[in-house]
């Protein structure tokens, strides 16, 4: 990763110090980069953009045809992260402003290789399913906060843990914790 990346990156992270982001820490961002190493996903589709540092991380372990699509529902959030990708030099990153369902609407064309949901918890299981026919074999689903609000997860946990033939699933204790996904 190039010293004006990682500069961006330091930014975001005392940013979220100061001001309420909901940015995940850097041990979690780091995680998702060398997830994305691994796995080599060819599109990405991040719902819950914030600042852009998890975006920032991804994106930039892509492989060179990679692209990353974000959403966010909040422009000030919106605002910040698109000034952060374009001062990263990154251009393989998509920031899309909008509640997701109606800016999933656009994206009704897109397969993805990975997915990373964090945004407000009582829509993940909705976004799950209404992204299932655009996973690919082996997309790898992660979502955030699985721990921290874990109480809210009951019934994702029991979709996705439910059905051994389609899904397999696994908690990570990193960060707000996070539950892997991978569509079989």
């Amino acid at each position: 990763m190039n010293s004006k990346i990682l500069t961006v990156l330091t930014h975001l992270e005392l940013l979220k110090k100061t001001e309420e982001y909901w940015n995940v820490d850097w041990n979690s961002g780091q995680f998702l980069h060398q997830l994305v190493l691994a796995k080599q996903p060819h599109t990405i589709l991040e719902i819950g953009t914030s600042t852009g540092f998890s975006a920032i991380w991804m994106a930039s372990a892509l492989p060179a045809s990679g692209k990353l699509i974000t959403i966010d529902v909040s422009e000030s959030r919106h605002t910040i992260a698109k000034a952060a990708f374009a001062e990263s030099g990154l251009t393989n990153i998509r920031a899309m402003l909008g509640h997701a369902p109606e800016v999933f609407v656009d994206l009704k064309n897109k397969r993805f290789d990975l997915i990373f949901i964090d945004c407000a918890k009582n829509y993940y299981l909705e976004f799950f399913h209404y992204l299932e026919p655009q996973m690919n074999p082996g997309c790898l689903v992660v979502a955030d906060n699985m721990v921290s609000h874990g109480e809210y997860m009951s019934e994702y946990f029991a979709y996705i843990r439910g059905d051994t033939a389609r899904f397999v699933s696994t908690l990570v204790p990193i960060g707000s914790g996070m539950e892997m996904t991978t569509v079989i």
